[in-house]
């Protein structure tokens, strides 16, 4: 994602303007609350490895939410610098929630189709919120997280279910090189 952004930008950025800014709509998940070295401004060992550096402990769960606070961090940062430069481009990023989609078949168990139904979307209703920030006013505004058709609540900005210390790297440590 960071990298084909960043290869579009120059032509997102031709393609807006202040009165329709070009968007940038980033899908992540809830699961960016699940904790890891990541959600706790921790970068020096994302691979997880065991306390002795010999083994890694991956745990698919954990870096899932790793890659999708990863991509929440991402587009923060980015809404903020195209904000700085007033580029006529705006990102957000969006929880399309529990979506009864093939993503199931790569959990370590299954959920009973029964009750994926009972407490999952149909592909269209999890789309909603993508759409809504495509084509809609509401996705002229940057630098959001949301879920349900609406701005929500995000790790960093707002409370949170884990215990954060105020400099989460998704409140402002995010930068990376512009010259490299």
């Amino acid at each position: 994602h960071f990298l084909l952004v960043n290869l579009l930008l120059p032509q997102l950025e031709m393609a807006g303007s202040r009165e329709d800014p070009a968007r940038v709509i980033n899908v992540s998940s809830s699961a960016h609350f699940v904790r890891s070295p990541l959600a706790f401004g921790d970068v020096s060992d994302l691979n997880l490895s065991e306390p002795d550096g010999a083994k890694h402990a991956y745990y698919p769960w954990t870096a899932y939410g790793q890659s999708k606070l990863a991509q929440v961090m991402f587009t923060y940062e980015l809404s903020r610098r195209l904000q700085a430069r007033g580029a006529p481009v705006v990102a957000n990023v969006l929880d399309p929630g529990i979506v009864n989609t093939e993503l199931q078949r790569y959990l370590p168990e299954k959920a009973p189709s029964a009750v994926m139904q009972f407490v999952s979307k149909s592909p269209e209703k999890g789309a909603e919120t993508t759409v809504l920030l495509a084509t809609a006013d509401a996705g002229r505004t940057a630098g959001g997280y949301w879920a349900d058709s609406k701005q929500a609540e995000s790790l960093g900005r707002g409370p949170s279910p884990l215990p954060m210390s105020k400099e989460l790297a998704v409140q402002g440590t995010t930068s990376y090189d512009e010259s490299a």
